[in-house]
């Protein structure tokens, strides 16, 4: 598959996400069930599993802070999913019902560090 191809079906699946994603949060909030838009859920489960928030970070920090790659592909997967799994299991015995933003703003520097998006070839 060349390049521009694969940019423009990847553009046209984030569009169509957020569309139907930004359309159902709509939708269901204006029938009056509130509670079960996604943004409701998603703060829900930030409060009963502080992983969900961590996780989101990092994804946040990966896609939109790209940077300098600092070392070595297999040593920044290891403690990536070192942190990953500390957090989790932090999550199960100490951290339950924390405001969700201290494990999301935690995972952003983890995403940007360990899972770094090289600041090169970005042409939209």
């Amino acid at each position: 598959m060349k390049t521009s191809t694969a940019k423009i079906i990847t553009a046209v699946a984030v569009l169509v996400g957020l569309v139907l994603y930004i359309g159902w949060d709509i939708a269901v909030a204006a029938l009056g069930a509130f509670p079960a838009t996604i943004s409701r859920m998603g703060l829900a489960w930030g409060y009963v599993n502080t992983f969900t928030p961590f996780a989101t970070g990092v994804i946040i920090g990966h896609v939109w802070w790209p940077g300098k790659l600092w070392f070595k592909h297999w040593a920044r997967y290891l403690v990536l999913g070192g942190i990953g799994v500390a957090v989790l299991v932090l999550d199960l015995t100490v951290l339950p019902n924390i405001i969700p933003i201290v494990p999301f703003l935690a995972g952003v520097p983890v995403g940007h560090l360990l899972w770094t998006q090289a600041e090169r070839n970005l042409e939209g």
